[in-house]
């Protein structure tokens, strides 16, 4: 593809410098540094680049638009700022949190961790017993020596390192701030302000889809059971199953299907979003076309697991139950 005009920074091949100078680069290549006390390479941008994603790119032609030669991979600059932030301003009970941090030159103690507290717990020097915490170094609750790096990330939430504090994952309904804090409990960054909803189940508005399964009766005679789990639509590249299922395995009319668990994969607490990743397994091209759901129908019986029912490793804590089951 080509480049449009207007480089971050830039500078010629030739003369590493923005000053134009005739002639072909040296074939067997260069190398130049964009700093402070490098050469001016004053584009879009003077230096320092602000914080955000970019590549490196050599390029051809005079004027716009620009062939690319050859490109970088990406590469990122971080705000030199001691900073952290959260990617949400609202989760709902169970979504797990993003949380991201940056550390300025000279700023990080050995020790320092990653809290969340209560929004009213203030954003200066906060109390003992944060909710949910890691040491910013390790990414866990185990101590390891040393500073940690410039920056980080981590998600506090299920199927994740233990946070435990005062609470145990999820969060219960509230208001809460993440924060950079030095051993001594004085906090060096805090994030925005963000709600956690609460026991909030979105109900479905979606239609069911119009592919309905068969339910088996007492009345059946049933002479074989098939059976699968952790069903991915997105996955399937033929109907290579499906066709086994009824050309070669269930010919007699005699079938049951059994979904085990796992029939397809939406982790969340908005029924809606479920009941939509239900209708798309429906849906599916080769199931709907071959599989038990389609003409004439084999009997289809089934339980949950985890992450159509509920999210990854839960389950009597979690809290659309009910609504999930209906």
């Amino acid at each position: 593809n080509d480049l449009p005009s207007g480089a971050e920074m830039w500078l010629w091949v030739q003369s590493l410098t923005q000053s134009y100078q005739a002639g072909v680069p040296d074939a067997a290549g260069g190398s130049v540094v964009f700093d402070k006390n490098g050469p001016v390479e004053t584009g879009r941008q003077s230096w320092p680049l602000a914080a955000g994603k970019y590549r490196v790119f050599l390029i051809r032609n005079v004027a716009a638009p620009y062939a690319i030669v050859e490109m970088s991979d990406p590469f990122t600059v971080y705000d030199s700022q001691t900073q952290i932030s959260i990617d949400q301003d609202a989760y709902f009970e169970n979504d797990p949190i993003q949380i991201s941090w940056s550390f300025a030159d000279g700023i990080a103690q050995d020790g320092d961790w990653i809290a969340i507290y209560p929004e009213n717990d203030g954003s200066t020097v906060l109390p003992r017993g944060s909710d949910l915490w890691i040491y910013a170094l390790s990414g866990t609750q185990s101590y390891s020596a040393g500073i940690p790096p410039s920056h980080g990330s981590a998600v506090f939430g299920a199927g994740g390192v233990d946070e435990s504090g005062q609470q145990s994952w999820p969060l219960p309904g509230g208001t809460y701030r993440a924060h950079i804090l030095h051993p001594n409990y004085e906090a060096v960054a805090s994030s925005s302000v963000f709600e956690v909803l609460g026991n909030v189940c979105p109900a479905a508005y979606e239609e069911v889809s119009a592919s309905m399964h068969l339910a088996p009766s007492d009345a059946d005679n049933v002479g074989r059971i098939a059976f699968s789990s952790c069903y991915k639509p997105s996955s399937q590249i033929n109907d290579k199953l499906w066709r086994y299922l009824r050309e070669d395995y269930c010919t007699d009319g005699q079938c049951v299907w059994a979904w085990l668990g796992d029939n397809m994969y939406m982790d969340s607490n908005n029924m809606d979003h479920k009941r939509n990743a239900y209708n798309a397994a429906r849906n599916d091209q080769y199931y709907s076309s071959m599989g038990p759901i389609a003409d004439p129908k084999i009997p289809v019986t089934g339980t949950w697991d985890d992450h159509d029912y509920a999210w990854n490793n839960m389950g009597k804590y979690y809290s659309c139950r009910q609504q999930s089951q209906n």
